[in-house]
Formats: structure tokens, C-alpha cells, sequence
């Protein structure tokens, strides 16, 4: 899509002849998919038909901007939590055998898995099988600490808590 055509108001569009018109109005209409024309039958249907293909185009145009600065994915997070935030299991939480929790406690305390990503990674390749739960996958993995987070099992310590004293 060409990104670089020159917008003009009504005012501008009127003192063009209609042959300069239809010339203008053919480099939006091939932009945006648009039919092109030979000729206007008048200079009030030129004007109506390129305020129409120009509104067409901008909003093309802001879509596709739009598109690529959301197309770029955001490497600091994973499933909505911030990769590299350290998490910590609550002090005297109950932890029942066979449990993801339990998982999640022999990761933390045997391989010293700190960080949301090592943590979501270490589960969907040592989450218990059970034949009744679905096949651990990163998004599961990373619901079931978002549950357990909810839940007040386990704590995330972010950027914000190095300079705490507390």
C-alpha cells in the first residue's frame, strides 16, 4: 500500500480540472482496492467520490500503522507476567503432595528456579501427570501460577521490591 499519496480538503479538490481530479482519484483507488474510473461526469461527484477513497485510505493507512506497532511482541513478558520477575512461595503454605504447588516448591528449592520464566518452563516439562488434567502447556503452566499467586501461595518480587528495606 502506498503510504506517501498527498491528502487535499474539498477546497483544494475544487480548483483542480476534473482530468487532474480523475488522475488523483485512480493513485487512491489503486491503493485501497478501489475501482478506478476513466472520467466524472461533474466536479461535485469528483469531489464526493475523493473525500470518499481519501476517508478509505487514511483509515488504511492508520490501520496498518496500527498493525505494526502491535506486531511487535514484547520479549519482557510471557502470558501476561513479566519473564524475569522472581517469585517466592509463601511462608507456611500448606503444600499437598502431587499437587502443581508441590512442583513448583521442588523447583524452587532443589534447582533454585526463581524467575517466572524458569518457573512456567520447569512445569510444562515436570508437571505430574494426571490422566483427568490437560497436557501442561506455557499458558496453562503460567494460569496455574497466576491461581496460585491469587490465591496468596506464592508472591512475585519485582523490579520495584530491590530497593525495599523492608
Amino acid at each position: 500500500m502506498n503510504t506517501s499519496l498527498q491528502l487535499f480538503s474539498r477546497e483544494e479538490l475544487s480548483t483542480f480540472k476534473n482530468a487532474e481530479l480523475t488522475n488523483i482519484y485512480n493513485k487512491f483507488a489503486e491503493s485501497v482496492g478501489f475501482n478506478q474510473i476513466k472520467k466524472f461526469t461533474d466536479k461535485k461527484t469528483a469531489i464526493k467520490r475523493l473525500v470518499k477513497v481519501q476517508d478509505e485510505y487514511m483509515s488504511k493507512v492508520l490501520y496498518s500503522i496500527k498493525t505494526k506497532n502491535n506486531s511487535t511482541k514484547d520479549d519482557t513478558k510471557i502470558h501476561g507476567l513479566i519473564k524475569t520477575d522472581e517469585i517466592q512461595i509463601v511462608p507456611n503454605t500448606k503444600i499437598r503432595k502431587g499437587t502443581i504447588l508441590e512442583t513448583i516448591a521442588d523447583a524452587y528449592d532443589e534447582l533454585y528456579v526463581e524467575t517466572v520464566e524458569d518457573v512456567i518452563n520447569y512445569l510444562v516439562k515436570h508437571s505430574p501427570k494426571n490422566p483427568k488434567r490437560k497436557p501442561m502447556t506455557s499458558a496453562y503452566a503460567a494460569e496455574y501460577l497466576k491461581w496460585y499467586i491469587r490465591k496468596g501461595n506464592i508472591v512475585i518480587l519485582g523490579k520495584f521490591c530491590e530497593n525495599d528495606n523492608t
